[in-house]
């Protein structure tokens, strides 16, 4: 009995680390798998010095906020405007083809022309007032760099690892300031004996639009290793999305994405 109960208990810790699990790995570098030239021509991101406490915009900050501010009423307007033009000459044409007139006071509508220096524009999203912000950027900065939220994660009751969610410091992705927001899962030791995972996804957001610029995922786990980089162009209106994935069965597989996005 003892012989087999030690012959039992030796190959149940062989199947138990055999059956550990570690991060897939690559045959070749990581740091080659990550590689993306085109995005890294794309997307030039410059870390930047300032203080982490600043609670409202500078002077020149303001000024600019302000003058973003006018464009985007000027161009809403326009675009207001032209829409009240194409409503005017659909009116036109079915007045056309109307026999019989009524004799009801028609209330003025939107064939009456409309200046765009008198026209005010709420803030966008309309479900939100306009009190505290110039354009879409509040006066005081809702986010603080080094704020920090991590949750940790449970699978049926055991500690499975943490996930965290963090304001780090701001950034220039291609000449503009932005945030940086990142989030990170990291699996427990415990939990690594059935899946590893440490995996991390950072957006930056710019600091006056609150429009996300870029974001990049990088997943490291026991079933497969991805790199993810997603790009929108806020001039174009253009969003692209590139992605390489490893995994044991189906070796690397690469795919990039472009797709037209609305502003805001």
């Amino acid at each position: 009995m003892n012989i087999k109960l030690r012959l039992i208990t030796t190959f149940s810790v062989l199947f138990f680390v055999a059956c550990t699990s570690t991060y897939l790995k690559l045959d070749k570098k990581e740091e080659e798998f990550k590689k993306n030239v085109e995005f890294e021509e794309k997307v030039i991101i410059k870390e930047i010095t300032e203080p982490s406490a600043t609670v409202a915009p500078t002077a020149a900050e303001l000024a600019k906020l302000e003058e973003a501010r006018k464009k985007e009423e000027l161009l809403k307007a326009e675009a207001l405007k032209k829409e009240q033009e194409l409503l005017a000459k659909k009116n036109k044409k079915a007045k056309k083809k109307i026999k019989v007139v009524t004799k009801e006071k028609v209330e003025p509508s939107a064939q009456e022309s409309i200046d765009p220096a008198k026209l005010v524009i709420k803030r966008e999203p309309d479900i939100e007032d306009a009190e505290g912000f110039i354009g879409r950027r509040p006066v005081l900065d809702p986010f603080r760099v080094g704020e920090e939220v991590v949750h940790d994660v449970n699978y049926f009751k055991v500690s499975a690892g943490q996930l965290f969610l963090k304001v780090e410091p701001f950034v220039e992705v291609n000449g503009k300031k932005a945030y940086t927001f990142t989030t990170a899962v990291k699996s427990s030791s415990m939990f690594d004996t059935f899946y590893s995972a440490d995996d991390k996804a950072v957006t930056y957001v710019d600091y006056f639009d609150l429009v996300p610029h870029v974001f990049t995922l990088a997943v490291k786990e026991t079933g497969q290793l991805r790199d993810a980089k997603g790009l929108n162009d806020l001039q174009k209106n253009m969003a692209t999305y590139w992605e390489k994935k490893f995994t044991k069965k189906n070796g690397q597989e690469e795919r990039k994405l472009e797709w037209e996005v609305l502003p805001y």
